[in-house]
């Protein structure tokens, strides 16, 4: 194919084109909404389309959105002692209810996660050797296992209470 000097000048202006019409759309108002977090000592930190982040914390009132669809990036429980230490949990998956949650036009959404966090159990069994773990999950069924599973200790009874075996968590 030959390229003459006014195709080059019509591909670079279509391509030129397709820049702007992209950044128009990003830039334009798009309608909006609210997200509201409910909790207690709760941060969220959410990704949208284009890009987009919000991040919210359960003290705080509604935060203005584009509409769209967000998901987690992340999420951190803090609990303050009365003696003034802060412990905090934090999970980055797998996000329960909360894998896709939309804002809609004039609309607040209402995000409700952590705690009371659940422990659930997971027994099984093969041959003789039995494997006994949990999983610890918050009001949204959002996972935080994976950020406390090295802080684990296990201690197994028989039905009289007496210590069958104990143990740490990753301890092997």
């Amino acid at each position: 194919m030959i390229r003459t000097p006014g195709m080059k000048k019509l591909v670079a202006f279509i391509g030129f084109a397709v820049v702007v019409a992209g950044i128009t759309i990003y830039l334009l108002p798009h309608g909006k909404g609210r997200i509201k977090l409910v909790g207690q000592g709760v941060s969220i930190k959410l990704r949208g389309s284009w890009g987009r982040t919000l991040a919210l914390n359960s003290n705080s009132e509604a935060v203005e959105a584009f509409t769209g669809t967000y998901r987690p990036h992340s999420i951190k429980i803090t609990v303050k002692e009365e003696s003034g230490r802060e412990f905090s949990i934090k999970t980055d998956g797998p996000w329960g209810e909360l894998s896709k949650i939309e804002v809609k036009k004039n609309e607040t959404t209402v995000i409700e996660c952590g705690p009371p966090l659940t422990a659930e159990d997971k027994i099984s069994a093969q041959g003789g050797i039995v494997s006994v773990g949990f999983s610890l999950i918050g009001k949204a069924r959002e996972d935080y296992t994976r950020s406390i599973s090295s802080l684990c200790e296990v201690t197994i009874l028989d039905e009289q209470e007496n210590v069958l075996s104990m143990g740490r968590s990753g301890s092997g």
